[in-house]
C-alpha cells in the first residue's frame, strides 16, 4: 500500500517547476537498449525507496521523455519507482525515417519488440504495465501476444481505433493498405497529417490544461531537435493491422486490467475501446473500464478536473488496499 497518493494541482505544478526539473535533470537513470534490427531505443527510470512494485509506462505516440517529468516527480514522492518507454520514432529513441521527424513504421510487430527489449533492459520481474494512448495499444499487444507478464495493466485512452474523421473502417484499412504498398507514398503523410506545429491553445483537443499544454509545447520550443511529426500511410496501415490482430479475440484477459476512456477525445474513437472491452466482459479478469466525461485526449497533460481523477484511479488500482501491493 502506498502513502496517500499525491499528486500536483496546477498552481502547485507552477511553485515546485525548480523541484520537477531538478529531479528529471539529476534524479532519473537514462537506458538506451538496442533493438532487434539495431535502433537505439530510450528508457527513463525514476527510482524510489520500498519495496511497492515498479511502474512501467509504454509512451504514446510523439510523446518525449520530459512530459512525463511531473508524474514521475510525484510518483517518487509517494514511494513508486517508474520507468517510461519510448518505442521507435518517440522520444530520443531512433527514427524509423533518419533525418525527418515523421512517425513511420514497417512492420507493427517492431514495437511488440521493442517494448519487450526495454523490459529487459529494466530486469523487473514484478511489475505493473500502464500505457497512454499508442502505448495502450502496444501494452495490450505486449500482454496479449508477446512476453510481458506484469501482475497488472493499466490503459489510458487506448488506440484501439482512431476517430479518422468519421471515415468508415473498412474504407480507412483499404486506402492506408493501398498507399502504404506503393513505395511513394508510404511515406507520405495521409490527409489529416502534417508537420509538428504549434497548435494555439484554444484550437487544441488535447488538454485543457494552458498550463501543461504551454509547459509540453515551450519544451518543444527549446529543443526542436526532439520534435516528432505527423504519421505516415505506412504508420497508419501497421497500426491498424495490429488493432485487427487484437479484434479477432484470440486472447483473453488473465491479469486484472484497467481501460480508462477520455469523454471528449477526438484523436481515439472511445466509444470502439469501451465496446472492445465489453467483449472480454467474460474473460477470466473481465476489465474494469472507466470514463473520464468531458476529458481530452492527453489525459497525462490534462487539468485537474480531468487528469487527478484518472490517474488517481490507477494509482489505487496498482496499490490500494485491493491490489495485494
Amino acid at each position: 500500500m502506498t502513502p496517500e497518493p499525491r499528486l500536483l494541482s496546477e498552481g502547485e505544478l507552477t511553485e515546485h517547476t525548480a523541484e520537477i526539473e531538478r529531479h528529471f535533470g539529476e534524479g532519473l537513470t537514462w537506458h538506451h537498449p538496442v533493438s532487434r534490427d539495431g535502433l537505439t531505443l530510450s528508457v527513463i527510470e525514476s527510482p524510489a525507496p520500498g519495496h511497492l512494485p515498479p511502474l512501467l509506462i509504454v509512451a504514446g505516440r510523439a510523446e518525449i521523455e520530459h512530459k512525463y517529468a511531473e508524474f514521475l516527480y510525484s510518483a517518487h514522492g509517494m514511494g513508486i519507482s517508474v520507468a517510461v518507454a519510448f518505442v521507435r520514432g518517440n522520444g530520443s529513441s531512433s527514427r524509423v525515417l533518419p533525418g525527418t521527424a515523421r512517425t513511420h513504421l514497417r512492420d507493427y510487430h517492431d514495437l511488440r519488440s521493442d517494448i519487450e527489449c526495454c523490459h529487459r533492459a529494466l530486469g523487473w520481474e514484478r511489475y505493473h504495465l500502464m500505457g497512454f494512448s499508442m502505448g495502450g495499444l502496444i501494452a495490450l499487444d505486449a500482454v496479449a501476444h508477446g512476453t510481458l507478464r506484469p501482475e497488472r495493466l493499466a490503459l489510458c485512452a487506448p488506440y484501439l481505433h482512431p476517430q479518422a474523421g468519421g471515415c468508415p473502417a473498412p474504407l480507412l484499412r483499404a486506402a492506408s493498405a493501398l498507399c502504404a504498398a506503393i513505395p511513394a507514398l508510404s511515406t507520405g503523410y495521409p490527409p489529416t497529417q502534417g508537420d509538428y506545429r504549434r497548435i494555439p491553445f484554444a484550437e487544441n483537443h488535447h488538454s485543457h490544461s494552458e498550463l501543461r499544454y504551454g509547459r509540453y509545447h515551450d519544451y518543444y520550443a527549446a529543443h526542436p531537435e526532439l520534435c516528432i511529426s505527423g504519421t505516415t500511410w505506412g504508420f497508419l496501415h501497421e497500426t491498424l493491422s495490429m488493432q485487427a490482430e487484437l479484434r479477432r479475440l484470440d486472447f483473453a484477459l488473465t491479469i486484472p486490467t484497467l481501460a480508462i476512456t477520455s469523454g471528449a477525445d477526438r484523436v481515439v474513437n472511445s466509444a470502439y475501446a469501451l465496446e472492445f472491452f465489453n467483449r472480454h466482459r467474460h474473460d477470466p479478469c473481465p476489465p474494469i473500464c472507466l470514463n473520464i466525461d468531458g476529458a481530452f485526449h492527453d489525459l497525462i497533460n490534462e487539468s485537474d478536473a480531468y487528469r487527478t481523477p484518472a490517474l488517481l484511479r490507477v494509482l489505487e488500482f496498482f496499490y490500494g488496499e485491493n491490489s495485494n501491493a
